[in-house]
């Protein structure tokens, strides 16, 4: 049973990266990207609310593969932080990134457990946590895509060399070709 439900937010997450890591890629915009995977996770996890201890599995796992789809969360912020900053500081700007999604699963965590501590019935804990934890970060993250101002990523496009930009190579004798 535990498999069945780790499954489907895994898979989205992988699609989701992956998917998105491309789209972003090939528009140049990584605004649209992060502010669907917000929506994804809101409505994902606002639906675990209906949980009870009649929900069939098969709802739960199409819950989790709608929440799991915070892939574009993942590559979408990533893609935008190394796009921000000169070259130079690329792996701080990462690792700072980093840092922040590993802080933010931390204090996650520690308000999902305390929801959960809470609760009398266990069904009724994991819902509404998961719920509750879920639908508040992905409203929250929804409102500060909002305020972000749009990056514009390099596309593969844009970095095609005309061949009337290219520099003249230079011959054995020294002069340009």
């Amino acid at each position: 049973m535990l498999i069945r439900l780790l499954l489907p937010p895994l898979i989205g997450m992988t699609l989701g990266n992956r998917l998105t890591a491309a789209a972003v890629l090939r528009s140049g915009h990584a605004k649209p990207a992060l502010l669907a995977g917000a929506g994804l996770l809101t409505l994902g996890t606002a639906a675990f609310f209906t949980l009870d201890a009649a929900t069939p599995p098969a709802w739960m796992c199409v819950w989790l593969l709608i929440a799991g789809r915070t892939g574009p969360a993942t590559g979408g912020i990533t893609i935008a932080t190394q796009n921000c900053v000169p070259h130079a500081d690329m792996g701080t700007a990462t690792a700072g990134s980093a840092l922040t999604k590993q802080i933010g699963g931390a204090f996650g965590l520690a308000c999902g457990q305390s929801l959960m501590s809470y609760h009398a019935t266990p069904t009724a804990a994991i819902g509404s946590t998961i719920a509750w934890s879920g639908a508040t970060a992905g409203l929250l993250a929804f409102a500060a895509l909002l305020l972000m101002r749009n990056i514009a990523i390099p596309t593969p496009a844009s970095r095609r060399i005309e061949p009337a930009a290219r520099t003249a190579t230079p011959t054995t004798d020294g002069s340009a070709a």
